[in-house]
């Protein structure tokens, strides 16, 4: 893009010869179509099928720095997000595979209440091994149905936060809620 722009700032006129262009950048139309797609989108340039006019108050050169201090911009911050996504899984790894982490891996039915977004629902709770899949099928008018399926045993626990009993999570069995178990080992329906 930053070739491109270059070009179009030498380009008498600011009109650009898309044939010309694609000769001297060394690429192919379709890339040029998409420079162009995203620069009329942005309403710089009027476009034929064969030239691109600059049309944008701001003149091209403008632009161009602008673009490479975003350039530098969104790579500093593509780095940093990296960074961060490297040590949040190294805490993950760290939190999930060390046993001695194991016994400290659990969620309260106070530190879902604690949730605002969780408040006044009924929470399911599923602890499944790895490969676990889960469905949604579309809702029904009077009823939501979840499908779990894995290789080995499935838990699913209910834990109702529209009461003001802190009571453990139930299981299934022992909820309000309608279920349903399929025959198939480590499969589970569950019915609201």
């Amino acid at each position: 893009m930053q070739r491109f722009l270059q070009l179009l700032q030498t380009a008498p006129g600011g009109c650009l010869n898309l044939r010309r262009a694609a000769e001297l950048l060394g690429c192919r139309n379709q890339r040029l179509n998409e420079f162009r797609n995203v620069m009329y989108g942005l309403n710089l340039i009027e476009s034929d099928s064969t030239a691109i006019t600059w049309i944008s108050q701001c003149p091209v050169i403008s632009f161009l720095m602008r673009y490479e201090t975003f350039q530098e911009e969104l790579q500093l911050r593509e780095e940093t997000l990296d960074a961060l996504i490297r040590s949040c899984s190294k805490q993950l790894f760290t939190v999930t595979d060390d046993r001695e982490n194991a016994a400290m891996a659990y969620v309260t039915h106070g530190d879902i209440g604690r949730i605002p977004t969780f408040r006044d629902q009924t929470v399911i709770v599923v602890k499944a091994p790895d490969g676990t899949t889960l469905k949604v099928p579309e809702p029904e008018e009077d009823r939501i149905q979840v499908h779990l399926k894995g290789a080995g045993p499935i838990t699913a626990l209910t834990c109702d936060l529209r009461t003001e009993d802190t009571s453990v999570f139930v299981s299934l069995e022992e909820s309000p809620m309608k279920t349903m178990k399929t025959e198939s080992s480590g499969s589970q329906s569950v019915c609201s």
